[in-house]
């Protein structure tokens, strides 16, 4: 049991990090994307 424990927070601290770290790699996408549009404006 205490195994399980353990392992339990570093598995959903990981699927977090990578949860931020994607959001903040389609925040970097969109905030690109909006540039390019309003310098076509």
């Amino acid at each position: 049991m205490e195994n399980i424990m353990e392992k339990e927070p570093t598995l959903i601290e990981q699927k977090f990090e990578d949860a931020v770290k994607n959001f903040r790699k389609e925040m970097e996408k969109g905030k690109e994307s909006m540039q390019y549009v309003l310098c076509k404006l």
